[in-house]
């Protein structure tokens, strides 16, 4: 800070300011006139004006919608201290050396407020640097130094009047105040390029995605901050070269060089700021303390709104619609509704009908008194596969059913964390207690056994008698015939029959293929397509693996990592592999009682057998050997680990085929990005229970199958395609999903949380 004070003065007895003194320092800027700076003066004055009462505006508006934005005030501060140097400037060019008050104020003012900037900066700074490596920036020590760093803001400002004051009042400490004055200018430039080296070593160093927040592209917000920095730098930079080297060149302290780095300079970066809306960009909601926080949505809970208000509403439109009641739900339950601005495409077969996708357990009464058949290729020996996730769309289908959460031992999540897999940094972490607010059911995990058992038991399926000569006996209708060991050869659509491994032959008026990823029927439906889509390799592999929590307490690396470990989901990431993924996902299931372990990784070339135990645990450890020593000592303990190469497969065009539909992975099969393999096949059963309830007259079969692929392939083939990229790269896709959006629907949205808050 340039104390620009006269060299030769003195303090009257009664402290008055001398009068102008004969000789004056060299200072930025030079003496003022009323020709040349009062004109340029008054035009920055105008400037600087206009711009704090945006910045202010902008606040108050955003205040009453407590959307509280301090910076923007902060902004229109240092606005208004500039249009006080721009007043005290012109008064110092018509009456400034007969009052040197005057020009002692008006240096003050004129070299300190540019800290006010450098502060905003910092802030701004922070939260980049937050956003990029949760774990480095929310670290307390990071933390306290940033902070320390916005607090010295104020503090040199102030010690920096003080020395320039004492210059100008007591010539015989001038020596000490100017050393005061250089170290003050040190200081400054320190922290104007603070924000610079943190975003260049931000982005130097390899991390996980960075988390956004506010509006806009975040290389945008990046740009903007080294932008801002940069053009306050040179100033800094003057500054601090008058104030280190008073024999600098005349052309340093010119008026042009107090405009140019100065004040056009600083105006440049208050008008980006507030044309790009820094309160916008920059916003992260109130009371963010953590790693997740800044991208959480904080928005108010709606006021929920009556049926009548909703179709008066909807009515106001003129288009067709339709009603989605529950049954179950009486007059607060959910209430949705099917639109259709400009679309023929769906009949509409009933003015008002229950969700499509919740058949009722008495709804079975309806159908025509024939057995109904479940054949399945396993013997269900033994306790065979691993947990899945049951997110709300596939829970509120299961309550529809009566499925029994607590019977089966499905655990609520209520949070999704992800961490660093190598040092188990935190970097983001989802709050997921309020799901049955936002989306109508919480989210569970479950043990696939368990979710087995539960479902067997609402259909009362069980495995029929042997009439002795090697032939069934049928059931009665009620309940359901389970084959096991029942492996299908071959599948004819056209006449609904199915011939065995074992040479059985079976005929049926409707075949569902729920056969998964290599589906016999599949190849049936699609027999006499032109073009079939076919599975194809996707370079990654998954291997699963189950714990029991007590088995886990008994190694200290077990003990440590339940300890550290929230009791919701926990995703691992391999935050040094760009191109692929690699990451462990870990949640409990089965009333806490088992750890569930399923590892995404890059197929190696040689992929071992599923039952090759000692094989996969070996490839574990090759894949995650870099993951922190806990975790490595987790796969280790690993027994009876399975590994399966992952495939995907294009949207098909049709699921239906004579006597034959598909649903679940014979359908769609899909990777396990989302979670949404299970619960898209339980959607698909609960809206096909639905269109064929009361089928007696096998002739509209057909008709109600057609209606069932309506209903379901567009969302359903949103969702496959979605299940191939991570969540917040949904971009990467947004070509592929256009031909499956609703036909005149606009806006739809391509991100997971808007396909799964969708209802058909």
């Amino acid at each position: 800070m340039e104390s620009q004070i006269p060299s030769n003065t003195s303090a009257a007895a009664g402290g008055q300011i001398p009068g102008p003194p004969k000789e004056m320092k060299r200072f930025l800027g030079g003496f003022p006139t009323a020709t040349l700076d009062v004109p340029i003066t008054s035009v920055f004055f105008l400037c600087f004006a206009l711009l704090g009462y945006l910045h202010i505006t902008t606040y108050k508006a955003n205040a009453k919608r407590g959307h509280k934005f301090l910076l923007s005030s902060l902004m229109f501060d240092f606005c208004m201290v500039r249009v006080t140097t721009c007043i005290f400037r012109i008064l110092w060019a018509f009456i400034g050396l007969q009052a040197p008050g005057i020009i002692l104020v008006a240096n003050v003012f004129q070299n300190g407020g540019a800290v006010v900037i450098f502060a905003v900066n910092l802030f701004f700074a922070q939260r980049l640097v937050r956003a990029m490596h949760p774990s480095i920036g929310w670290h307390p020590a990071f933390s306290r130094y940033s902070f320390f760093l916005i607090w010295t803001c104020p503090i040199v400002t102030v010690i920096n009047i003080i020395a320039v004051s004492v210059s100008f009042m007591v010539p015989s400490q001038e020596m000490t105040a100017e050393a005061v004055l250089k170290v003050g200018a040190c200081w400054n430039m320190m922290l104007v390029g603070t924000p610079l080296l943190w975003l260049f070593l931000a982005c130097a160093k390899p991390g996980p995605p960075p988390e956004n927040f506010g509006t806009g592209d975040f290389r945008f917000k990046t740009t903007l901050l080294v932008f801002s920095a940069s053009v306050m730098t040179v100033g800094a930079a003057v500054r601090l070269t008058i104030s280190t080297n008073r024999m600098a060149p005349d052309e340093l302290f010119s008026k042009a060089t107090l405009y140019t780095t100065q004040f056009i300079l600083e105006l440049l970066t208050v008008a980006a700021y507030a044309f790009f809306r820094i309160d916008q960009i920059y916003h992260i909601p109130n009371g963010s303390s953590g790693p997740g926080d800044y991208s959480a949505n904080k928005r108010p809970t709606p006021r929920l709104r009556t049926r009548y208000e909703i179709e008066t509403e909807i009515r106001k439109l003129g288009i067709r619609y339709e009603i989605l009641a529950s049954k179950k739900g009486g007059k607060l339950g959910p209430l949705l509704a099917m639109l259709y601005p400009a679309s023929e495409e769906f009949p509409t077969p009933w003015s008002e009908k229950t969700l499509p996708d919740v058949p009722q357990e008495s709804e079975y009464a309806a159908l025509p008194p024939r057995p109904r058949r479940v054949y399945e290729s396993s013997e269900f020996s033994g306790e065979i596969g691993a947990a899945l996730n049951l997110t709300p769309n596939g829970v509120r289908v299961l309550q529809h059913l009566g499925f029994d959460f607590e019977r089966a031992r499905a655990v609520q999540m209520l949070n999704w964390d992800t961490v660093n897999g190598i040092d188990l940094g935190k970097i983001v972490s989802q709050d997921l207690s309020a799901a049955t607010d936002i989306f109508g059911a919480p989210f569970y995990s479950v043990h696939r056994v368990d979710l087995h058992n539960e479902l067997m038991r609402l259909a009362d399926a069980s495995e029929p008698e042997d009439s002795g000569a090697g032939t069934e006996v049928d059931e009665a209708p009620g309940g359901i015939e389970l084959h096991l060991g029942s492996r299908v050869a071959r599948v004819d659509a056209q006449e609904g029959k199915m011939e065995f491994v074992d040479g059985k032959v079976k005929h049926a008026d409707l075949i569902v293929g729920a056969d998964g990823l290599r589906s016999v029927v599949r190849e049936a439906v699609l027999q006499d397509a032109d073009d079939p889509p076919v599975l194809q390799a996707t370079g990654q592999s998954a291997f699963r693996f189950l714990i029991p929590t007590e088995d886990l307490k008994q190694t200290p690396a077990g003990q440590d990592l339940l300890a550290w470990k929230s009791s919701g989901a926990c995703l691992l990431a391999d935050t040094k592999l760009i191109d692929k993924e690699r990451h462990i996902m870990w949640y409990p299931c089965r009333a806490g009682m088992i750890q569930n372990f399923v590892g995404i990784h890059p197929t190696e070339d040689t992929v071992p057998s599923s039952d090759a135990d000692q094989e996969v645990r070996e490839q574990m450890l090759k894949q995650f050997g870099h993951f922190d020593a806990k975790i490595v000592r987790i796969l280790e303990f690993a027994r009876d680990a399975k590994c399966w190469p992952l495939f995907s497969m294009k949207p098909l065009s049709s699921w239906t085929c004579g006597k034959a539909v598909l649903i679940g992975d014979a359908a769609h099969p899909m990777l396990p990005f989302g979670g949404q393999g299970a619960n898209q096949a339980i959607e698909d059963g609960g809206v096909l229970g639905r269109v064929l309830k009361g089928v007696d007259d096998l002739t509209i079969l057909s008709e109600r199958l057609a209606h069932f692929s309506k209903l379901r392939l567009r969302r359903a083939s949103r969702v496959q395609i979605l299940s191939s990229v991570r969540a917040n790269q949904e971009g990467l896709v947004r070509d592929k999903l256009s031909p499956y959006m609703e036909t005149g629907v606009t806006g739809k949205s391509t991100r997971w949380a808007g396909q799964l808050g969708h209802r058909q």
